[in-house]
C-alpha cells in the first residue's frame, strides 16, 4: 500500500515540480517548509533523522489542518516510516497587519528515524502532504435587478459585472438575465457567475478529505462536490447553495492563478430587487505537496 501511495505523490509531485524539488510552497498567506535533521545530504548510515513541516501563516483567519510525511524506501525491507507520519495543526490568525504566526508540525513517526543495518540502504527522501480547509466570505458591492425590461428605470439590468468589496480571493459576480416563458418584458431568470482565484499549486478537494487521509478521494461523494458556496442576497433574504459541479476552471487562469467560476440560478420572482448586496460564502479543502531533497548514506564520509 506505501509503495502504491508513493509511486503517486512521486509521480504527481515530478509533473508538478518539472524536475525540481519543491522543499518550499507559498499560497496564499501560507509559507510551508520541508525541513529535515541532520541537514547534510550525506550521512552515516546508522544515523537518525527528524523530519517536520515549518508552516508561516499572514492569513486573517484560523488555517486547520494536517501533515502526513512518507519516506521513499519501502519499511519492510529497509524500516524507516511505516506508512506514514501524520499530525494535525491549527495556526492562529494573525491580528495586526504585518504579522507571522510560525509552527513546525512534527509527528511522532517522523522523529528518530532509523533504518534496518546491514539493509544496504543507499539513500531516502522525504514526502509531505500538507491538506488544509479554507472557508472564505466576500460581500459585493451594490447591485440592482428589475423583472420588468420596459420599466423606466431598467438601467440597471445593464450592469452586468458586479465587484467584491476589497477582497483578494472572490473578485467578481456577473448576473445574465433570460426570458424562459417566452414573455419578452418578462426576466424570469437570473444566473449568478462568481469568479473567484485561488493559486496555481493548491489542488480543491473535498472538505472532508483535510482530516482523515484514509478516505478515498477517487469516491464520487468526494468528486461532486469539493466546492461547497452559500449566496445570501441581503436585502431580500434569499439563500442559495451551490457545489462544484457548477464550477470550473476559467480561460483567464495564468500560470500563478487559477480562475475558478461558480454558477447559482436566481429566479425572479419579484419586481424589483434594490440596493441588493451578495454575500458569499465558500468552503474547499486546499491541497500542498513538498518532497525532499536525496539524502545518501555513505559511512566513509563525515556527515
Amino acid at each position: 500500500m506505501k509503495k502504491i501511495i508513493l509511486i503517486i505523490l512521486i509521480t504527481f509531485l515530478i509533473i508538478l515540480t518539472v524536475g525540481c524539488k519543491q522543499k518550499e510552497i507559498k499560497v496564499g498567506g501560507l509559507t510551508a517548509k520541508l525541513e529535515f535533521y541532520p541537514t547534510s545530504e550525506i550521512i552515516k548510515s546508522d544515523s537518525t533523522i527528524d523530519v517536520w513541516v515549518n508552516l508561516e501563516s499572514k492569513e486573517i483567519h484560523d488555517i486547520d489542518g494536517r501533515i502526513c510525511i512518507y519516506d521513499s524506501p519501502d519499511d519492510a525491507q529497509f524500516g524507516g516510516i511505516e506508512g506514514s507520519a501524520c499530525e494535525d495543526f491549527k495556526i492562529p490568525a494573525v491580528t495586526e497587519k504585518g504579522d507571522a504566526k510560525t509552527i513546525d508540525v512534527k509527528p511522532v513517526e517522523a522523529t528518530d528515524i532509523i533504518y534496518k543495518k546491514g539493509s544496504n540502504l543507499k539513500s531516502t527522501s522525504f514526502t509531505a502532504l500538507i491538506k488544509y480547509k479554507k472557508e472564505e466570505t466576500a460581500r459585493s458591492n451594490p447591485f440592482c435587478i428589475r423583472r420588468y425590461k420596459d420599466d423606466p428605470a431598467n438601467k440597471c439590468n445593464l450592469l452586468q459585472k458586479v465587484y467584491f468589496q476589497k477582497y483578494s480571493v472572490v473578485k467578481s459576480l456577473d448576473k445574465y438575465l433570460y426570458d424562459l416563458k417566452g414573455d419578452d418584458n418578462i426576466i424570469d431568470l437570473a444566473v449568478l457567475e462568481i469568479v473567484f482565484e485561488e493559486d496555481k499549486d493548491c489542488t480543491i478537494i473535498h472538505p472532508d478529505l483535510v482530516n482523515d487521509f484514509n478516505l478515498n478521494a477517487d469516491a464520487e461523494e468526494y468528486k461532486e462536490k469539493e466546492i461547497y458556496f452559500e449566496i445570501e442576497l441581503e436585502q431580500s433574504g434569499i439563500t442559495l447553495n451551490s457545489d462544484s459541479e457548477e464550477c470550473s476552471i476559467g480561460k483567464e487562469s495564468t500560470k500563478n492563478r487559477k480562475v475558478i467560476i461558480c454558477e447559482v440560478n436566481l429566479d425572479i420572482n419579484q419586481d424589483f430587487y434594490e440596493n441588493e448586496q451578495l454575500i458569499t460564502k465558500f468552503r474547499y479543502g486546499c491541497e500542498l505537496p513538498l518532497i525532499s531533497k536525496i539524502v545518501e548514506f555513505n559511512d566513509k564520509k563525515e556527515a
